[in-house]
């Protein structure tokens, strides 16, 4: 249980530390940042990071976090899920043959990026953006609240005699303006996406060399549009049978999108609109060239994660040849590889 002593005060391992947290949290409300960690991960570090110095650097960031966190401190839960991001990234990359990742130290006033990776003669740089919900601290708080009152509701029904308590709640990560919000729309996951990168994004971050944007998406915190595969979302349009309707693939419009472009959906019911708006706002590639590519972690709840990229088809053969080696997917913005994302 121990993990090491400090002026004679008990310090507890990472994985401990959270599942306390985790535990506490789920006893009285709804955490997504909590429940985001996975708490095998965690012992995954703890184990690696005694033979690794570059993860250790990682897992000692987040055991400082840890040990002073609070169930409603979000501002450092967000901090948490930004480490918690750059260890998946890490990890993944370190099972990669070929590719060596050292972890770049902080330096006060100085904006670097995370890693500097190595392959084949080439030095690249990536920046890890572990993405949040919308509407900055407003949907936490929200969750925090509604998952509070939900169990006082189960409480108060089970006081009143029935066998089992029932409370309700729902969670909209992707909820901005409450006055214009549909919980279906492609679109809208295309511009939170864009956006919270926008909000990260340093352009000295992006100074060192040929970097990469790596984005970490996590279900409980910012999910991906309900329908398609993963294959299907890096496609600028796929075809839904189910619905008998063309939808846009929001991982490739959030790479390429130009201002004025059309998104496509589901239509709601027989006779209503599939077109679920234009976009107003440039993709990441687009908008920012010091972007080389865009790798993204998806980190869903029930399924396997997969690890994706997108990039620039005029990209140097390097660019091209990092990205296959990383992800199991990829496309450009010319849709070059439609042939294998289609065969799902």
């Amino acid at each position: 249980m121990l993990a090491q002593m400090k002026d004679s005060e008990v310090i507890l391992k990472l994985s401990d530390v959270a599942l306390k947290l985790k535990q506490d949290a789920s006893s009285i409300t709804t955490n997504p940042l909590l429940n985001a960690i996975d708490i095998k991960f965690l012992k995954k570090i703890e184990s690696m990071s005694q033979h690794d110095e570059e993860l250790k650097k990682i897992h000692d960031e987040m055991n400082t976090i840890m040990q002073t966190l609070r169930i409603e401190d979000i501002e450092k839960q967000k901090e948490l899920h930004t480490k918690y991001g750059e260890a998946k990234f890490y990890v993944y990359f370190k099972g990669k043959s070929g590719i060596t990742t050292k972890v770049i130290p902080r330096k006060k006033g100085i904006k670097t990026p995370d890693f500097k990776i190595n392959s084949d003669g080439h030095t690249f740089y990536g920046e890890v953006k572990s993405l949040l919900m919308a509407g900055g601290n407003l949907n936490y708080d929200r969750a925090l609240n509604d998952g509070l009152q939900s169990r006082i509701d189960a409480e108060d029904e089970i006081r009143k005699g029935k066998h089992v308590g029932c409370g309700i709640q729902i969670i909209q990560p992707h909820l901005r303006n409450v006055t214009n919000y549909d919980p279906f729309s492609v679109r809208i996951v295309i511009d939170n996406l864009i956006a919270k990168f926008n909000q990260n994004f340093k352009e000295e971050q992006y100074s060192h060399g040929d970097t990469l944007s790596l984005i970490y998406l996590n279900d409980h915190n910012f999910p991906l549009y309900g329908l398609g595969t993963i294959k299907q979302k890096m496609l600028p349009i796929y075809f839904d049978d189910a619905r008998n309707s063309p939808v846009s693939g929001e991982l490739w419009w959030a790479a390429f999108a130009h201002l004025g472009n059309y998104i496509f959906k589901p239509p709601e019911f027989e006779g209503a609109s599939g077109i679920d708006g234009v976009l107003e706002k440039q993709g990441i590639l687009v908008e920012h060239p010091q972007s080389k590519a865009v790798i993204y972690y998806i980190d869903p709840l029930s399924r396997e994660e997969e690890i994706v990229g997108l990039y620039r088809a005029e990209s140097e053969d390097h660019i091209h040849d990092l990205v296959f080696k990383l992800v199991t997917h990829y496309n450009d913005d010319l849709n070059t590889q439609t042939y294998l994302l289609m065969d799902s």
